[in-house]
């Protein structure tokens, strides 16, 4: 059985997204912007609009750390431990935990796993797996060493389906391109076992995850993706670049299920936020999208964490907009020009 990890906080430190979940309106984001603007326009009225405190978060991406069973942080030792670093006793060897670091460190909180802001199926999907991983001896990742297996979790959500699109980023390389497509020509089968470079426990962890989505035992696998991103002391991203490696290699690979999350965003016909834009715009809303536009989300794309409240945002750009149209003359149509647009969510509506 797994060692259980306290939930107590360490050094006083908890979760870092409820650090300011009792008046998020103090957070310093907030307060720079209201002083930036309050500098800028004294007459200009900068509101804030909060959204549910809870299970907003639909995307995520945690940290696969070693700690110890009463919360402290193994982040300097990789098992077996060096007796110099650290007397301990037999039943107090760290154990493979995920959560998110410490604000502005590398060191993990093991308290931090199941957040009051991920989304529900977020957290029923990690207290299985965080138990699967220590079952199977998956090697965390040592930020002293730089040795261990897995480095980090990244977690993106289904809103429609309910169902998580799950990928393992491991400190390894991946496989040869031209070993791929040779395998391609032959059998797919071969393809999926034999170009996979992870260890045979991480095989038999990709197993058990395929057969929860078969068995709708999790009930909330979507699919799975392996990441091949190996540390580097150039390189502090979780995800790394197809181009790191001199030699074309894979660094991204679909073990199972659709490539992508699509997801279509939902306009309710009159929000407080839109007509709070409306009011302060003589040109009202904006006509409504006659069709809903999908948006496709990989693993290794961008997407906002709260999408709910960014649809929100994104009726405030559409009533502006079709405000600026209004004021033009000649019938002629206000030229916008988005940067960095992603997969579109914003240029698209």
């Amino acid at each position: 059985t797994s060692t259980a990890v306290t939930s107590t906080a360490v050094k006083g430190i908890g979760d870092p997204s409820q650090q300011y979940i009792s008046n998020p309106q103090s957070c310093p984001a907030v307060v720079n912007a209201k002083k930036y603007f309050k500098a800028r326009f004294p007459e200009l009225t900068f509101k804030v609009h909060l959204g549910p405190l809870q299970g907003w978060r639909t995307v995520s991406r945690l940290a696969v750390r070693y700690a110890f069973p009463d919360g402290s942080l193994a982040h300097k030792l990789s098992p077996p431990l060096e007796k110099e670093n650290r007397k301990i006793e037999k039943e107090e060897k760290p154990v493979l935990c995920i959560g998110m670091f410490e604000p502005k460190s590398h060191k993990l909180i093991p308290s931090s796993l199941l957040s009051p802001a991920h989304h529900i199926t977020i957290n029923s999907l990690l207290s299985k797996l965080q138990t699967l991983l220590r079952d199977e001896h998956i090697k965390a990742y040592n930020e002293a060493s730089g040795n261990g297996e897995l480095r980090y979790l990244a977690l993106n959500v289904h809103r429609d389906l309910q169902t998580v699109q799950l990928t393992l980023v491991v400190n390894r390389s991946g496989p040869k391109l031209e070993l791929q497509k040779k395998f391609s020509k032959v059998d797919s089968t071969m393809v999926r076992r034999e170009t996979y470079n992870v260890s045979n426990e991480m095989r038999k962890v990709m197993q058990i995850l395929q057969k929860w989505q078969h068995k709708n035992n999790s009930g909330v696998l979507h699919s799975l993706f392996i990441h091949y991103h190996p540390a580097s002391k150039h390189c502090n991203n979780i995800f790394g670049r197809d181009d790191v490696d001199a030699e074309p290699r894979q660094s991204w690979q679909c073990i199972f299920g659709p490539p992508e999350i699509v997801e279509h965003l939902s306009f309710p016909p009159l929000t407080d936020v839109a007509i709070n834009a409306s009011q302060k715009s003589e040109g009202g809303l904006a006509p409504p999208i006659p069709y809903k536009i999908p948006l496709h989300f990989a693993p290794n794309v961008f997407r906002q964490a709260n999408i709910d409240a960014f649809t929100d945002i994104i009726s405030c750009i559409r009533n502006r907009v079709h405000a600026f149209a209004k004021e033009m003359v000649d019938d002629a149509k206000p030229n916008c020009l988005e940067l960095y647009g992603g997969v579109g969510t914003i240029g698209l509506h």
